[in-house]
């Protein structure tokens, strides 16, 4: 096997992390621009980056501990990528973003910004998650999820499809939200809810929940049920709920 890169004597050691050293390509990677003889960012050991495929680390961006990036994968910027961590696939890690504990990062998702995905939490296919997000616990965001702005997934909760979770909103438990549904402000979804289709949740609805059926008003104070629209009174919502 030819080698992709080299490790130099360059290194870096920050308080909270352990030395890590500068690499060196030792050939082209067109996918990323990247000429032999250019430095990238920085690994610990051999083992955190693969030197078969495409993945490369660069600018001050760091893999350390039993962290793995391999396939066609990316980290650069300043991310971190550490403990057990796996990033595979085409996935992207950049900007401030960390990665570690057991997590994994793969298909085509990107995550950056801020943003922390850890425990052994899983983000994939085309999520973007960024800004100050956090993903956590079993959490799995995936399809063509976005998570932004002050997010938080954990437990077991599932995020997927085109749903948007953004805002100071919590998803967690065994939550779960899909379709095009869109989770903002102060919302807080938990337990066994099941947000679907093109439903739309912010700080000021009422949720409740009934024996597998989510149901809120939104803003205009209209019924949302799994994604549907009725104009029920609030008393009229309890009564309907409880015949579900």
């Amino acid at each position: 096997m030819t080698l992709k890169y080299e490790i130099t004597k360059l290194y870096t050691c920050f308080e909270d992390s352990p030395k890590c050293y500068r690499i060196r390509a030792l050939r082209d990677i067109p996918r990323f621009n990247v000429k032999a003889g250019d430095f990238g960012g920085f690994v610990q050991y051999e083992k955190n980056l693969s030197q078969e495929g495409d993945c490369w680390v660069s600018n001050d961006a760091q893999i350390h501990g039993n962290a793995r990036v391999y396939d066609s994968a990316r980290v650069y910027d300043s991310a971190w990528v550490s403990g057990n961590a796996r990033i595979s696939d085409n996935a992207q890690v950049c900007d401030n973003a960390q990665v570690f504990d057991n997590a994994q990062v793969y298909g085509e998702a990107a995550v950056y910004g801020n943003a922390q995905v850890f425990d052994n939490a899983q983000v994939y296919g085309d999520t973007y998650i960024y800004g100050i997000v956090e993903i956590y616990g079993n959490a799995q965001v995936s399809g063509k999820a976005r998570a932004f702005n002050n997010a938080h997934i954990f437990g077991n909760a599932r995020v997927y499809s085109r749903a948007h979770i953004f805002g100071n909103a919590r998803v967690y438990g065994d939550a779960k939200v899909s379709g095009s549904a869109w989770i903002q402000g102060n919302a807080v979804i938990n337990e066994n809810m099941k947000v679907l289709g093109e439903s739309s949740i912010s700080s000021s609805d009422q949720i409740y929940y009934v024996d597998g059926v989510t149901a809120y008003f939104d803003r205009s104070n209209i019924l949302i049920v799994k994604g549907t629209r009725k104009h029920k009174t609030h008393h009229e919502t309890l009564a309907m709920l409880k015949l579900l």
